[in-house]
């Protein structure tokens, strides 16, 4: 694969960004990714019926995805915090036609900060650059306007409605794919490197910053991508 610049200091360790890191997962994470998977605010996006799953059998599922249906699982912290507040992950990888879906999911306890919207476009370019990918999908409830305005904007396109296709509090509900391309993600990266941009900035350059991360809101809800 060729090598692309990448703008934002990736190692084994972690992924930094302005304000939030990705890294790997551990098995100590393992219990906050059971409490994000049965809060009761974003459990309907993984659970189809009314039974929650114990933390062993939880566990046992995890293990058995990340070594087979997930490409990559990376825990999302504060720079500040070595806490976890979500992770990213992408998964259904086809290795032939170079696609992949992707999703995250923010704990309740931290929506509408921001800190979302950074750590979905730290983890593109991770995937862009670091996997030979032409292609990232998500899948979004069609009433979930925030995320799906901003993966207009950072260059995805919508490619399809499932009518009807996901049950959610007693209706059906659409659900709208959206995908971008690599090329899509070159012309639009290095505006989101601006904005995300993690060396030290000063008072000026900062409060700036926090305005442009402000008026994207948190719009990557909980869960927002796939499911």
């Amino acid at each position: 694969m060729e090598s692309l610049e990448n703008p934002f200091p990736v190692s084994a360790i972690s992924l930094d960004g302005h304000r939030v890191r990705l890294r790997p997962i551990t098995r100590d994470d393992y219990g906050f990714l059971w409490e994000c998977r049965s809060h009761p605010e974003i459990m309907h996006l993984w659970t189809q019926g009314s039974t929650l799953p114990t933390f062993e059998q939880y566990a046992q599922h995890l293990d058995a995805t990340l070594a087979g249906h997930t490409l990559t699982l990376l825990i999302i912290e504060l720079r500040t915090a070595p806490e976890p507040i979500g992770f990213v992950y992408a998964y259904d990888y086809n290795p032939f036609d170079k696609y992949v879906f992707w999703s995250v999911a923010i704990h309740p306890a931290y929506t509408n900060i921001g800190w979302g919207v950074e750590a979905c476009w730290l983890f593109l370019n991770y995937l862009f650059t670091y996997f030979d990918l032409h292609k990232v999908c998500s899948d979004q409830y069609a009433f979930n306007q925030r995320s799906i305005r901003i993966l207009l904007r950072s260059g995805a396109e919508e490619e399809g409605r499932f009518r009807a296709q996901r049950y959610y509090q007693g209706a059906y509900h659409d659900v709208i794919r959206l995908a971008g391309t690599r090329a899509q993600w070159e012309k639009t990266r290095e505006k989101q490197h601006r904005v995300f941009d993690p060396r030290p900035v000063s008072a000026t350059r900062s409060a700036s910053v926090a305005a442009a991360v402000n008026t994207a809101h948190d719009a990557v809800s909980p869960g927002a991508f796939g499911g």
